[in-house]
């Protein structure tokens, strides 16, 4: 309050500039130090829903094996002359929307029933854009999501249209290394035919085997993106949704689309072959790396 002094004189008692610029600066220091603090509270819930996400892929896988006695192949697609497969059709993320309760698209897309040589899988993949499957392809799923993934929610900006609009997945299936030469011995080797891996064949131990990881990755080629990772199967690459386990294609990598990649600090999250998931380190050993894509390469994996 200002105080009168005599019969004219009012005194104002306020903050001078110096006090003032001192206040602003206390401010600007508690900022810059709950602002970090913010965000990594914000990542650890991220990475948690991260988690939770590829745990329940893993549980879906079981189901799945349950029911089918089998795990589902990476794609449902023909043979071509080397004895690959071809580069399209639905994939693993579509054999399991059953298990996550997402039946209705999954009876929406019309693939149950369809048997990797029947014609009428290529018939409704194709179907997808422009056909009476048209928009499902489109349908983002959360659970293929990692939140704190930067990619977009569908596949976009090639130049052949046909590459456009899928629902992308920031998750991948262990292709596993090339061992022996093109012959992948991961649990979605993409070389090992038509039919999915069975648990029996997982002789290295299903805790020391990987199922799935993080692959928020896209590559540019000549200008336009390709190869975005898709929940719905491969739109002309595996590696859409197979990621491996090769000594070149380390965790984190920038170099290409066939490694493990997350917008994590330090690593990816993993789903193993028993349902676990585990934060595996960018800086992990090449070969014990290796030998967690290897279903049944004989080798001892150690700690990792």
């Amino acid at each position: 309050m200002p105080k009168r002094q005599g019969a004219m004189m009012w005194i104002w008692k306020g903050f001078t500039l110096i006090e003032l610029l001192v206040v602003i600066a206390i401010i600007a220091i508690l900022i810059a130090l709950l602002l970090p603090a913010v965000q990594q509270a914000r990542e650890a819930a991220r990475r948690t829903q991260c988690r939770n996400n590829l745990k329940q892929l893993g549980l879906a896988l079981h189901n799945y094996h349950d029911v089918h006695l089998t795990f589902p192949p990476s794609v449902i697609g023909e043979p071509d002359d080397s004895n690959s497969l071809e580069q399209h059709g639905y994939g693993w993320g579509t054999m399991l929307l059953p298990y996550l309760d997402q039946t209705n698209l999954y009876t929406q897309l019309g693939v149950d029933g369809i048997h990797p040589n029947d014609p009428a899988m290529e018939i409704g993949f194709f179907e997808l854009q422009g056909g009476a499957r048209a928009g499902l392809e489109e349908t983002k799923l959360t659970i293929f999501r990692c939140p704190s993934s930067t990619l977009n929610d569908v596949t976009e900006g090639h130049s052949d249209a046909w590459h456009n609009g899928y629902g992308t997945s920031d998750y991948k299936g262990s292709q596993g290394p090339e061992f022996p030469a093109d012959q992948e011995d991961g649990i979605f080797g993409n070389k090992a035919g038509r039919s999915g891996a069975k648990m029996r064949q997982i002789t290295d131990g299903t805790t020391n085997t990987l199922a799935f990881g993080e692959s928020s990755y896209f590559t540019i080629d000549d200008g336009e993106p390709k190869d975005f990772p898709t929940w719905v199967g491969m739109i002309g690459e595996d590696e859409q949704i197979l990621f491996k386990s090769e000594p070149s294609d380390i965790i984190n990598s920038d170099i290409n689309d066939d490694s493990a990649f997350s917008q994590h600090t330090g690593g990816c999250h993993f789903t193993l072959c028993d349902g676990s998931v585990r934060f595996i380190s960018e800086s992990i050993d090449t070969t014990v790396y290796f030998n967690l894509g290897a279903k049944s390469d004989g080798e001892v994996v150690g700690t990792f």
